[in-house]
């Protein structure tokens, strides 16, 4: 069963005015997220019930095949999962050679995780 983004919309309203004008805005929250049903679940009671917690984003295990009901990644594995240039890929598609690319922007360290973040935004990534 998957999540639509109205759903996470309803509560998170600052990302939806962030992903207004972001190429990111047919990227769906659980490309990024995962599912988040028991994240769902707890806010729904917890509207009629504050006292209830919300259990927050773990951080991401780095498996496409995860099983964790929701989570944040800011690993550069999730965006070149889409962005990096491979043969086919339609010349308006904003892809990198990823290792062009971060000499260019003059990466602090390559290989790190969260390289990407250093200069992108994952709801409104700029150019």
């Amino acid at each position: 069963q998957l999540t639509s983004d109205s759903s996470c919309l309803k509560c998170h309203t600052s990302v939806q005015e962030e992903r207004a004008e972001s190429p990111h805005q047919a990227v769906r929250c659980m490309h990024c997220h995962g599912n988040g049903h028991e994240h769902m679940a707890a806010a729904l009671i917890a509207a009629d019930s504050p006292d209830h917690p919300i259990p927050p984003a773990g951080e991401w295990d780095g498996d496409f095949h995860t099983k964790m009901d929701l989570f944040k990644t800011q690993d550069r594995a999730t965006c070149l999962s889409c962005h990096t240039s491979v043969v086919g890929m339609p010349e308006s598609f904003r892809s990198i050679d990823v290792a062009q690319h971060l000499a260019e922007q003059g990466a602090e360290n390559v290989n790190a995780r969260n390289v990407c973040f250093e200069c992108h935004s994952g709801h409104s990534p700029g150019i």
